[in-house]
């Protein structure tokens, strides 16, 4: 039956010769992911023959190079419903990537370990991640949002695998505290911890993956020794039980993993499970629990240990990578492994054992309101409603792999078999399948039917009764015969690296001219850096009187050079037209002329050298080297007698897109804003509390709400505040160590807003680098990341900016409820409820009940059905609540 097995070489997979850490294959079974040494994350197709002829163009099988990461990236995980691509890395973060109208794109990035990340792990709903990291912690994530949803702390050593429990009530971790610990999700507390089978332990490896069997009743993992032999121990659901192993290997195992299916043979209506081990031997070994003997043993096919193993959808291919570089495949038939149980059928065997398997996070189960129970009925149903309209987007989502010989696939990225478990079940319905698959809970844990001895295995056994492949390293072919490599046997070699806490972190290492100049004028958007001005020699002294002011100015802006040509587009709004400003500037003279189609519509002369220009529908400006300001409008006709704001020079000049408003900054460092149609001084501010010496204007801008922003060559961002009559900064480097700091920005770059783009372009003017994460207290840091999350919704509203300030209040409130902040959160509810016998269309009540338009009950109302998942904070849920009913906001 074993000449049913497969084994192939991916020879074209490679890290340009380093060593593979991580392999992950698509739930659709058509695409994988690898991660490596080199700092890169890949996308490879799978052909569906792997017997055909390898391309030569390597191209042609990876379908995408994802080099976000600036360090090792040690795991790659798909999400369970193929539309996420998470990865970790040495460099401390976690990323998200996905596919954005056929085009990969970086989701988030989360930042909260202090160490390198090891391993990562989703939930099954594809909502939440777990990693681990060498800094002894367990992080949980919320994928939509990319925020930290809980630090679990339990292990005293480096933390080198994680892994979510299929049922989604439990997680798994195991760590060099020789420890496997088992956590409740619905408190985050410790159900068990576990030390058997990892006392003796001697030798340590870099990984230490485990994994959930798919009835949610056993978890195998990797890095334990019994009776000095190395075992994969295998910890029982039931009653947490350790009294079984894998034995065979003979140096420590790395990687043990569940095959997803549930499997039963033809002759036999008994079903079992299936597991593949792979270790520092270089050993893959295949188990299957209804025998005691290994199914398959594959030795010779990689030079160094294994580090990864995942399991096809389907439950018949093996995908395995390792230190050596290379990565294969094994491809079991039906005949060799078995017949697989139809998934819905074990559906509902699992949801008459384990009942409804939705995860209910937040400390505290005990309920004291029912209003609790409807808030989190409430929190369900909008999240239903959200994951049903982002899977209706996803289903639009298609890349397309090409497969070998050329021809293009589309490929669409679809959930996990999982059946419809809600309607198909029926309390005392009579399934035929029950009985046979409830066998599948006892298998590993009888006592009669299967013993200690059985499962452990001696190598002599095994070599006797097993079935051995062993393969050479390069080009083989399956329809050939066998060809055995002899290699030196040992571990791999390994560096050694002494953490900041002490602690040891060990490395698997691998063995081994005349032409007339031309600039063109485009608006300046947040987006794009503006050149650093030219020089400007000017005698007059740099401290002088401002006219109209009570102040004196004590800054001097450099004036741009002066262009020969400069070219301006204009964009007509109500008539769809786009015209061309032109200027061409001679010694102390200046022509403007404005084109369309090549036409010339009107031409004017200017006495003095043009040197910066903007316009709009409403008006054309051009600024000149001795402080003149001429506006036009569209048809030339000249709307203000010659403005002089000299004797500097005009500095920069911005309009609003769709706003009758013009800004003049003067090299005085004074800044006016009008409205050209009403004619009419909106602003004048000066920029000298925004410089300090030997800062330089970087942008400046007139956005389309009609805020003036502007960034200094130090990477800060102000936006002057009409009711405040000030300058704030809403952009600077003060929260480098928040967890929030750079995680969302990328992410909202395609519909971000301004406040974000304004950061976004003062952070690539900072030459400030990332603080050490790893030297800031948790403590110090939480403080942080609340005053950082406070700024942005400050920051947001005085931009104007709606969707902003609702995305960082949700988040705000959402990380204060992890935290359990009761006064803050209790302050924040009680400025959104206000006084209840206020109505809210009265417009004499000191207190506003609306703010940026949205009215502050009708989000509150949204803010309690976050703050109702953590339990212990029902009693402040279930008070503002029952206010907001007592006013009739339902």
């Amino acid at each position: 039956c074993f000449k049913m097995a497969q084994l192939t070489k991916l020879d074209w997979v490679t890290h340009d010769g380093y060593p593979i850490w991580s392999i992950d294959a698509h739930p659709d079974g058509r695409i994988f992911a690898t991660g490596g040494a080199d700092s890169k994350a890949k996308i490879w197709s799978l052909p569906a023959d792997l017997n055909q002829d390898i391309e030569t163009d390597d191209q042609s099988k990876c379908l995408k190079v994802l080099s976000n990461h600036n360090k090792s990236v040690n795991c790659v995980k798909w999400s369970k419903d193929g539309n996420f691509l998470a990865t970790c890395s040495d460099d401390n973060t976690v990323q998200i990537s996905h596919i954005v109208d056929g085009e990969w794109e970086l989701k988030c990035v989360m930042r909260g370990h202090g160490a390198d990340v090891s391993d990562i792990a989703w939930s099954p709903d594809s909502t939440k991640l777990a990693s681990c990291s060498m800094d002894n912690l367990v992080l949980l994530w919320d994928v939509e949002s990319g925020t930290m949803i809980k630090k679990l702390r339990g292990h005293e050593g480096m933390v080198k695998g994680v892994a979510w429990d299929p049922i989604g009530r439990y997680l798994a971790s195991v760590a060099d505290d020789s420890s496997m610990i088992i956590w409740r999700l619905s408190d985050f507390g410790i159900e068990v911890k576990e030390t058997g089978p990892f006392q003796d332990a001697v030798d340590s490896t870099f990984f230490k993956r485990l994994s959930w069997s798919p009835d949610g009743a056993y978890v195998v993992t990797a890095g334990g020794t019994k009776q000095n032999k190395y075992v994969a121990p295998v910890l029982r659901r039931s009653d947490w039980t350790y009294n079984k192993d894998f034995v065979g290997h003979d140096k420590p195992v790395v990687v043990a993993r569940w095959n997803p299916g549930v499997f039963k043979q033809e002759d036999s209506e008994e079903p079992f499970l299936c597991c593949a081990l792979g270790g520092q031997d270089k050993v893959v070994s295949i188990w299957c629990t209804h025998k005691t003997r290994s199914l398959l043993l594959l030795k010779n096919f990689f030079m160094q240990s294994v580090l990864d193993l995942s399991w096809s959808n389907d439950g018949f291919k093996l995908l395995m990578c390792s230190a050596d570089g290379t990565a294969g495949i094994v491809v079991l038939s039906p005949e060799s492994l078995g017949e697989r149980v139809p998934q819905s059928n074990v559906d509902n065997v699992l949801l008459q054992l384990y009942g409804d398997i939705s995860t209910e996070l937040g400390p505290g189960n005990i309920i004291e309101d029912p209003a609790q129970l409807n808030l989190e009925k409430k929190l369900r149903e909008k999240q239903k409603k959200a994951k049903e309209k982002k899977k209706s987007l996803s289903n639009r989502i298609k890349p397309t792999p090409i497969a070998p010989g050329g021809e293009v696939r589309t490929l669409t990225p679809k959930p996990l078999e999982d059946g419809n478990r809600e309607s198909s079940y029926k309390k005392n319905a009579k399934n035929p399948m029950a009985e046979m698959i409830d066998v599948i809970s006892e298998e590993l844990g009888d006592e009669d039917s299967l013993t200690d001895d059985e499962m452990s295995v001696s190598d002599e056994y095994m070599s006797k009764d097993a079935e051995i492949i062993s393969t050479s390293r390069i080009g083989f072919d399956s329809d050939s015969n066998s060809q055995t490599i002899n290699t030196p046997s040992g571990m791999i070699q390994q560096k050694v690296t002494t953490l900041p806490t002490g602690q040891i972190k060990i490395t698997p290492q691998l063995m081994g001219g005349d032409k007339e100049e031309v600039r063109t004028i485009t608006p300046r958007r947040l987006n794009k850096k503006r050149k650093a001005p030219g020089n400007f020699d000017n005698s007059q002294t740099k401290r002088q009187k401002i006219r109209g002011s009570n102040f004196e100015m004590n800054i001097h802006l450099e004036a741009p050079t002066v262009q020969k040509r400069l070219v301006k587009d204009i964009t007509i709004f109500d008539l769809h037209q786009t015209r061309k400003i032109e200027i061409i500037s001679e010694q102390n003279n200046s022509i403007i002329r404005c084109v369309d189609d090549n036409l010339e519509l009107w031409k004017d002369s200017i006495k003095s050298p043009v040197i910066t220009t903007t316009a709009n529908q409403y008006a054309i400006a051009a600024g000149c080297t001795n402080g003149d300001l001429y506006i036009y409008s569209l048809c030339g006709r000249r709307l203000f007698p010659c403005i002089s704001l000299g004797p500097l020079p005009i500095f920069d000049l911005q309009c609003a897109s769709n706003l009758p408003l013009l800004m003049c900054i003067g090299c005085n460092g004074y800044m006016w804003v009008w409205n050209v149609i009403k004619k009419k001084l909106v602003i004048k501010v000066s920029l000298e509390p925004l410089l300090g010496k030997g800062d330089r204007i970087v942008l400046s801008e007139l956005s389309d709400e009609g805020k003036i922003i502007v960034i200094t060559s130090n990477g800060m961002g102000f936006v002057y505040s009409e009711e405040m009559d000030c300058w704030m900064r809403v952009a600077d480097d003060n929260y480098r160590k928040s967890d929030y700091n750079s995680n969302l920005l990328n992410s909202w770059s395609k519909n971000s807003g301004i406040l974000n783009k304004t950061q976004l372009t003062a952070n690539e003017t900072s030459s400030v680098s990332l603080t050490n994460m790893v030297t800031l207290s948790e403590s110090e840091r939480l403080i942080e990341t609340i005053s950082h999350l406070e700024n942005q919704i400050a920051s947001s509203i005085v931009m104007n900016s709606k969707s902003e300030y609702k995305r960082w209040l949700e988040i705000y409130v959402t990380k204060l409820t992890n935290e359990a902040n009761t006064e803050k959160l209790t302050e924040l509810c009680e400025e959104f409820l206000g006084f209840p016998h206020v109505r809210e269309d009265d417009t004499n009540a000191l207190w506003n009940p609306k703010i940026l338009g949205i009215s502050k009950r009708e989000t509150l109302k949204g803010l309690l059905l976050i703050i109702s998942q953590n339990r212990s904070l029902q009693r402040l849920t279930n008070r503002i609540h029952s206010e907001l009913e007592s006013i009739g906001v339902n």
